[in-house]
């Protein structure tokens, strides 16, 4: 094909061929739409799992996501500089806990970074060599990126060393019934995995200490998985005198000013022990998040100029720390000051703050969020509690939902309250660890993969009422069908279960029930992780 035609816009003159992009959606279960006709359950549940279907994005819906990313810094306020700067400083301040990372830009470390061995290496790895996914393209992405390492410390990198990304496409939501606009989706890229491993040098082992942290008093929310007790602890952290607010921000991604991303770079920068070819890293790593080169389906080159994409290796770490510096900005402009007057806690483009003393009216937070950063906060996802958890009406049902975050509310135990639409969706249309061929699974290993499948989610949707009768009735059901001798488990059962859900080390005698009694479960969300 020639691509002579092709414009590549500010990365470098030859042009690209064209790759393709997936977009096949994974078909529903059938099994549970069978155990759904079934059952005495009722029609308004079977409803909701056909209320929306998936449209595969096209690539003028890939192009429209990138257009999006275009703002730079245009929308800032006067004198924000200066409050980015000192918001840096007091978050550097709060989080004191966090060590000082050594030894870390060493190239026999490249290989040692996790990756997920499935999903695509960009587009450099499938159009040099054909390789469709990591695993296959491992090899030459970890010589390419220990030379990378190499010129970064002797300051032989230069710019002609980045590679585009690809694009991705999570499709458009759509209402089958048409009362509702469809939903645009991400910008999700496939970065180029010798980026990837580069940039694991640094993301996997902050992740790791910002998991461990305990958040006592705020912070970034990175590592709340389902378990080891740190739901219990920003529960714990939230109760008391004082009043809650809970946001979100619309086009978060798409959004965030460059000058506030450089800022998170510079705060994790901080983190980062002196050496040789520090500067340039962190550069390098910047430079890819907020001007990322992205390849098309067609083959055409872009270069956005602003926000945070979905697929970087810290995207959710940069993104939660320009949560902070933003919100932070905002309430030193109106006179509160942090650790004193008020705590934060941010995922992404999720946010809790606990007022203390004063009071901050939400209307006026927003507004000045707006005038300083050009942010648009959700009025609708906006709110103010006073009260933490959910409670229960005479049928012990959850009647009022209190404090959200991350779509969970909170039990009166500070357990998590995760929400049935999230389970139904993934229960009824995966999209990870699906089954190799639906078409012709074989009986007895495609049993034990549904039914701990089930035995996951019955653990991690365990304090929502609806969804844990739905799952054990379901669990039952496939029981019957697949295992009527309750041959598979427990080590089977356990050993598929830990796809879902981080279950790994936990004794044998767990899966010696049907499903786990609420001592177990309760067990498994209180392991204290802390260091």
């Amino acid at each position: 094909m020639d691509t002579s035609h092709i414009h590549v816009e500010g990365h470098c003159a030859k042009p690209y061929k064209p790759y393709f992009v997936s977009t096949r959606q994974t078909r529903p279960l059938s099994e549970l739409v069978e155990f759904l006709s079934v059952t005495d359950l009722s029609h308004d549940l079977s409803l909701r799992f056909t209320e929306y279907y998936y449209d595969a994005p096209g690539p003028d819906d890939l192009r429209g996501h990138i257009s999006r990313f275009v703002n730079g810094d245009a929308g800032l306020g006067a004198g924000v500089a200066s409050i980015i700067e000192q918001s840096v400083a007091k978050i550097v301040r709060y989080e004191a806990d966090v060590p000082q990372i050594r030894n870390w830009l060493n190239p026999s470390r490249v290989s040692r970074q996790t990756y997920p061995p499935k999903s695509s290496p960009g587009p450099y790895y499938k159009l040099k060599y054909g390789y469709n996914e990591k695993r296959l393209a491992y090899p030459s992405a970890v010589l390419d990126a220990t030379l990378m390492v190499n010129k970064i410390q002797n300051g032989t990198f230069s710019r002609d060393d980045d590679r585009p990304a690809g694009l991705a496409g999570r499709g458009r939501r759509v209402d089958i019934r048409g009362e509702a606009k469809p939903d645009e989706g991400r910008l999700i890229l496939t970065v180029d995995f010798m980026y990837y491993l580069v940039a694991s040098l640094t993301s996997q082992v902050y992740t790791k200490i910002l998991s461990y942290l305990r958040p006592s008093r705020g912070g970034v929310m990175i590592g709340l998985g389902p378990f080891g007790g740190k739901w219990g602890a920003l529960y714990d952290s939230l109760l008391g005198d004082g009043e809650i607010l809970e946001f979100d921000f619309s086009r978060f991604d798409s959004t965030v000013p460059p000058a506030v991303i450089k800022a998170a770079y510079s705060l994790i920068k901080s983190r980062f022990e002196d050496c040789p070819g520090k500067d340039a890293y962190f550069a390098y790593l910047r430079r890819n998040m907020i001007s990322t080169v992205i390849l098309d389906p067609s083959g055409t080159a872009f270069r956005k100029k602003g926000g945070i994409a979905s697929g970087d290796p810290y995207t959710s770490i940069v993104g939660s720390y320009c949560n902070m510096i933003m919100c932070i900005g905002a309430l030193t402009r109106l006179g509160l000051e942090l650790g004193v007057d008020y705590d934060i806690w941010a995922y992404g483009d999720d946010g809790l703050i606990k007022f203390y003393s004063k009071k901050v009216d939400k209307a006026e937070f927003t507004r000045t969020l707006g005038e300083l950063f050009g942010m648009i906060v959700k009025e609708k996802a906006t709110k103010v509690s006073v009260d933490v958890s959910s409670t229960l009406n005479e049928n012990g049902e959850w009647e009022r939902e209190n404090v959200t975050f991350l779509h969970n509310n909170f039990t009166p135990r500070g357990f998590p309250i995760r929400s049935m639409s999230d389970m139904l969706i993934r229960l009824y249309s995966p999209e990870k660890h699906v089954w190799p061929d639906q078409s012709h699974p074989r009986p007895r290993e495609y049993g034990t993969w549904l039914l701990s499948r089930v035995y996951a989610y019955y653990i991690l949707y365990y304090f929502n009422q609806e969804a844990r009768d739905l799952l054990g009735y379901f669990y039952d059901y496939l029981l019957r069908r697949y295992d009527p001798l309750r041959t598979e488990r427990p080590t089977l059962v356990s050993s598929f279960a830990e796809k879902w859900i981080p279950i790994s080390g936990l004794d044998q005698s767990f899966f010696d029930k049907c499903l786990p009694t609420t001592e177990q479960i309760s067990e498994l969300y209180t392991i204290n992780i802390y260091l």
